[in-house]
């Protein structure tokens, strides 16, 4: 897995990458080291016909405890 990393921060501070490609995988970078993921939660929203997806921030599943009732966490993208 440290080989691909390494891939990925020479792939970012190659010139021919657009700045904002560099952002993004920057930012990946970033979450990775800090144990982030983007979570998907669907949600009805009352008033809306229907069902929301709403992306939220929070710990990798591999990284997360599981709830008092000992439930998995949330779906990681």
């Amino acid at each position: 897995m440290f080989h691909d990393r390494w891939k990925i921060a020479e792939y970012a501070r190659h010139a021919d990458v657009h700045a904002l490609n560099k952002l993004f995988i920057n930012k990946y970078l970033e979450s990775r080291r800090h144990g982030a993921s983007l979570q998907l939660c669907q949600m009805h929203i009352p008033g809306v016909s229907r069902v929301q997806n709403v992306f939220t921030i929070g710990a990798r599943a591999d990284d997360a405890d599981a709830d008092a009732d000992g439930a998995a966490a949330a779906p990681v993208l």
